[in-house]
């Protein structure tokens, strides 16, 4: 899945943000990257697009830190309680472009063990435009967002579909957004989000959490929640 920062360089729609001309030289990169002149070494095809979308992120990360020395903007960073809640260690970071405009780059990664082969591992990336239609950091907000990740999940006792086998597999789509942000004096502040869209899974079932034999192979797809999240806030600036 190509980040949705990307569709909008490939569709001219990322001059509405009024990116300066500071940011050429990420942008020729963002062009060879569309390309594939820019090499991979990762030959697995899921661990590949992750590491696409993750380059494109943290490039696009650049650019936006370039425009926000030279403008001013607002810089948070941020992180998912509802994630910690299930031991999965995450981080956000929303830069502001132009008045109503920021862009979000959120990330998760579990890689925990657990006891009596319990699984519950898996990284995940989302991008995310937002629409404030006040100020940005202000009150109400709208976001498109997509969506990438893979996941080793199974042999979890609480839940009934999963207690007895183990599922391997990838995931991508994208939805969109509605939230709401509160200030909590000049540097913090909380988000409550939640969001609907499409997601599609390709993933290989096993009975257990060692096993090199797989049960059998699926493909699934459904329209429904696709983010959820409580988030603690702090600007950088």
């Amino acid at each position: 899945m190509l980040s949705l920062s990307v569709l909008l360089l490939q569709y001219g729609t990322i001059k509405q943000f009024e990116i300066p001309d500071s940011c050429a030289f990420c942008v020729s990169l963002f062009r060879l990257f569309l390309r594939d002149r820019i090499p991979l070494t990762v030959t697995k095809s899921s661990i590949n697009i992750m590491y696409r979308v993750l380059y494109l992120s943290l490039l696009y990360t650049g650019c936006l830190l370039l425009t926000t020395n030279m403008y001013g903007q607002q810089t948070a960073l941020k992180t998912n309680l509802l994630f910690w809640a299930t031991t999965t260690p995450n981080t956000d970071v929303e830069f502001g472009m132009g008045r109503q405009f920021t862009m979000d780059i959120w990330g998760a990664y579990n890689a925990w063990k657990y006891p009596d082969d319990m699984r519950l591992n898996l990284y995940l990336i989302q991008p995310e435009v937002r629409f404030w239609p006040c100020r940005k950091f202000e009150g109400h907000f709208f976001g498109v967002h997509g969506h990438y990740g893979h996941f080793n999940i199974g042999m979890i006792p609480f839940i009934s579909g999963l207690k007895d086998h183990v599922l391997r597999g990838d995931l991508y789509g994208g939805g969109v957004t509605y939230g709401y942000h509160w200030a909590v004096g000049n540097r913090w502040g909380l988000e409550a989000m939640i969001g609907g869209g499409y997601v599609s899974m390709k993933y290989t079932k096993y009975k257990c959490a060692e096993c090199a034999e797989a049960s059998g192979s699926y493909s699934r797809s459904y329209f429904g929640p696709t983010r959820i999240g409580f988030s603690v806030i702090y600007f950088l600036r």
